[in-house]
């Protein structure tokens, strides 16, 4: 188990266990706050009194937008529920309500794809198991906590009674929609570029002439796909060209959605509060199936994705798509490493007697075999790289493309164990000294740092290629640190076109006197 896991198991353990016992709660005095009120989830069907029709009111974003921000619970009134939820407490048969119907949720819409996945929720059950649990009450905001930190690895987020605050605290607003969904303009001889500015809609009337406009593209050497402001869950607009680079038709690219018949009450739970963007899964059905063979010959033209923390689901899939099936380089990462693609359709869980509310996503979607195979799990896209990058993407993308020596492998360039033996221009960007990296070689730890005005994407491509791939990672601006290097693969990095530059040195300590 990571530490990181261990962690958020500890933060559940203490709020079911009651790491400071709180004593019986005794009689209200003057001033107490109310008793706590069970909310359980009520399906939209069942009985209610007559009431007078309702005055329709406009529904505000919910913490599970991908579009907007939700607005958070003004601090004045937060910090009065913040106390209001420290003061009620839940007793131990309450907790083992409230934990029966958050794992029973899990089992249903949270399958366990990995292992690791399946130890961690067996050790998280033991632990809040009658036997293991203490007999002593617990604050609603101790359990809230200790639920937003375990599901905070599946997606699953937590909010105490009358506090509000975004799930995804890294999540970008959507831009207001462009005047026009794209626009196709040449970046370079022969490499053309195609600006995607939003997926939400792929019926609205401005997709009319995509078809066509898109003629330019096919005797271009290069194309660069932008997808970097494509929010949206839409991809009918893109299909037809992706069949057509990719020379799969009908594209096939989902293996399953899978939507438990259980749903439907949670998924109006949350609608009946907030407004709901998540996609049409009526527009995703045709995509499930099995991924035909090449039909027609794919585009000969070489293809790179720009993509950045705004890409939604309709952009992961393009850009997916593209990674497996026409061997397209991706530039950029997506959101905070979390894949947009996965998971779709906001729902809400009241716990029964705490009132936490769960907010998690009902329909799971999944992709093919192949595509996972090339670019990682439909949860985990492979993409993501801590970029960090200032400079221009495209203008990076289209030097990747045209350059021929950007496109070396590693492993084409001879490896040598001294730095005499380099060639002169190569030698001239490696600075230090190998017996710096040998065991013992630096008393305090050794520093390797790659100067490159690359981004760590490109840079992760062309290092994975080395016979021994260096651990890399994003330091500052256009530093980046090299982590588990031997001298061999430091001086075929050294000879890329990339890297402008390497250095090797000992750490330093500060002395403690």
């Amino acid at each position: 188990m990571s530490v990181r896991d261990q962690r958020s198991l500890l933060v559940l353990v203490l709020a079911a266990c009651g790491a400071t016992p709180s004593p019986a709660p005794s009689a209200p005095g003057p001033g107490a706050p109310p008793p706590l009120v069970t909310a359980a989830l009520v399906p939209p069907d069942a009985a209610a009194a007559p009431a007078a029709a309702p005055v329709p009111v406009a529904r505000p974003s919910g913490p599970l937008s991908y579009r907007i921000k939700v607005t958070e619970t003004p601090w004045s009134d937060r910090q009065t529920a913040m106390r209001r939820n420290e003061a009620r407490m839940v007793d131990k048969a309450g907790m083992l309500e409230d934990f029966a119907a958050y794992f029973a949720m899990v089992d249903e819409f949270y399958a366990t794809r990995t292992r690791e996945q399946a130890d961690y929720l067996s050790t998280a059950r033991d632990r809040a198991s009658p036997a293991r649990m203490s007999p002593y009450p617990s604050s609603v905001a101790s359990l809230a906590r200790g639920f937003l930190d375990v599901g905070s690895r599946q997606r699953i987020c937590a909010r105490p009674p009358d506090e509000l605050w975004h799930c995804d605290p890294f999540m970008v607003p959507a831009p207001a929609s462009p005047a026009a969904p794209y626009t196709i303009t040449e970046e370079a001889r022969g490499v053309m570029r195609l600006a995607i500015g939003d997926l939400s809609n792929g019926a609205d009337p401005a997709w009319s002439r995509f078809d066509a406009d898109l003629a330019p593209l096919a005797n271009a050497k290069a194309i660069v796909l932008d997808l970097r402001e494509a929010t949206g869950g839409d991809p009918r607009p893109l299909l037809p060209w992706l069949e057509r680079v990719t020379g799969r038709r009908p594209l096939r690219p989902l293996r399953s959605i899978h939507r438990p018949a259980t749903a439907d009450p949670y998924v109006v739970a949350y609608a009946a509060r907030f407004t709901s963007d998540g996609r049409d899964r009526a527009v995703w059905a045709p995509l499930v199936g099995t991924m035909p063979a090449t039909t027609t010959p794919p585009t000969r033209a070489r293809i790179a994705v720009v993509i950045s923390p705004r890409c939604g689901a309709a952009c992961e899939l393009a850009a997916r798509v593209l990674e497996t099936h026409a061997g397209a380089i991706v530039l950029g990462n997506p959101a905070h490493y979390l894949s947009r693609l996965h998971r779709d359709e906001p729902a809400l869980l009241v716990l029964p007697r705490s009132a936490v509310e769960i907010y998690f996503y009902a329909t799971e979607y999944l992709l093919s075999r192949d595509i996972e195979a090339k670019t990682g799990t439909t949860g985990e896209w492979n993409a993501f790289a801590g970029e960090g990058f200032d400079g221009d993407l495209v203008a990076a993308a289209v030097r990747e493309l045209t350059e021929p020596r950007l496109a070396r492998r590693c492993t084409a360039y001879p490896a040598y164990t001294t730095r005499a033996a380099m060639p002169p221009a190569a030698a001239a960007k490696l600075h230090g000294h190998a017996s710096s990296l040998r065991p013992g070689g630096c008393s305090d730890g050794v520093e390797v740092t790659l100067h490159s005005d690359m981004p760590l994407s490109s840079l992760h491509r062309f290092a994975a290629t080395c016979s021994q791939p260096p651990d890399l990672t994003h330091y500052v601006n256009d530093v980046f640190s090299i982590g588990n290097p031997s001298y061999p693969v430091l001086t075929q990095l050294a000879q890329s076109d990339l890297v402008k530059a390497i250095y090797i040195g000992c750490s330093h300590r500060p002395t403690i006197r």
